[in-house]
């Protein structure tokens, strides 16, 4: 950091320099504070709110803009979460927190130069609309059916937030914020919800398409449809229907698109289609199911394929 470097070249210049320095700042009227630095420098606060969000990233390009990497150092410092282990776990399902918790401690280094990297991306693209969005009932039709996975995972509904940013040739997003400890931290790039790790979703956080993507090299994937995989099902559980869409006559067909991995679980899922009030039942009854496994030449792969889940109601 710049403190650093000028410690050390006071000491290598010797005391009599310092004096010197001194003598010649007094003589002229210079001040002789240190150098900005992310340490020194004051983030401003801002409110647990869309509004506060948007604030924020729009004060982050600003700063990306004026060439201010002190002020830009600070806000990436800012938005780091101060206690994953402990946040997530508070935050989301067990198996999801301990993964989430454990992978966003071993990419907490590389964030900030990550997250730099995004907004000055963004920033270089022409960026001129940015626009931040809180997610808070999976009824939002601001939502899309990959977000609301992570919501249906959620222990206590905490909301979680989106920046989106458009203009020129920019159509891009940063997911996921929340407000902890009194400012919003970026706590990772979980879209595509469980089964995928943090560590390789974070390197596609509105990054350049020239990033490195996760190797899927060694994967077979195979598409098949929603019927010839319902029948190798060996464990179904049955969804919850809601209390709200029975009091509000709600049914119907809830559609998703799912991978299911090499073993017969389902490691992911969007939501095609449906009643936004059963969406959540759906994901959460169906990351349960288990399916036999599909062998291709013998080698057990990942399937491709469509759930639908039927939410009926008795009168």
């Amino acid at each position: 950091m710049p403190s650093d470097v000028n410690r050390l070249t006071l000491i290598r210049s010797g005391i009599v320099l310092i004096f010197m320095c001194c003598a010649y700042t007094r003589a002229w009227g210079q001040s002789t504070e240190p150098a900005r630095t992310a340490a020194t420098v004051q983030v401003p606060e801002y409110p647990d709110s869309a509004q506060g969000l948007t604030s924020l990233a729009q004060d982050v390009l600003a700063a990306i803009s004026k060439g201010d990497t002190a002020l830009t150092n600070a806000y990436m410092k800012a938005l780091i979460l101060p206690n994953p282990d402990s946040w997530f776990a508070d935050a989301f399902e067990k198996d999801l927190a301990r993964e989430s918790a454990a992978e966003y401690t071993e990419i907490t280094p590389s964030l900030p130069m990550i997250l730099t990297a995004s907004f000055r991306n963004i920033k270089e693209s022409g960026a001129s609309v940015v626009k931040a969005y809180r997610f808070e009932s999976t009824c939002d039709p601001e939502m899309d059916g990959n977000i609301i996975v992570l919501l249906s995972m959620r222990k206590r509904g905490k909301p979680l937030y989106e920046v989106r940013f458009s203009g020129g040739d920019v159509d891009r997003a940063i997911w996921a914020f929340a407000y902890v400890d009194g400012g919003f931290r970026y706590i990772g790039n979980t879209r595509l919800g469980f089964g995928s790790r943090l560590k390789e979703l974070v390197r596609t956080a509105s990054a350049t398409d020239s990033q490195p993507k996760p190797d899927d090299s060694n994967r077979l994937r195979v598409k098949v449809g929603g019927n010839v995989a319902a029948a190798k099902i060996t464990h179904q559980v049955p969804p919850i229907y809601p209390s709200a869409a029975k009091e509000n006559h709600v049914q119907g067909t809830v559609v998703l698109h799912a991978i299911i991995g090499p073993d017969g679980a389902v490691q992911q899922i969007q939501v095609k289609q449906g009643p936004c009030m059963l969406d959540e039942a759906a994901i959460r009854a169906v990351r349960q199911w288990r399916y036999s496994p599909t062998l291709i030449n013998g080698k057990p792969v990942e399937v491709d394929t469509t759930i639908s889940v039927i939410f009926t109601l008795s009168y």
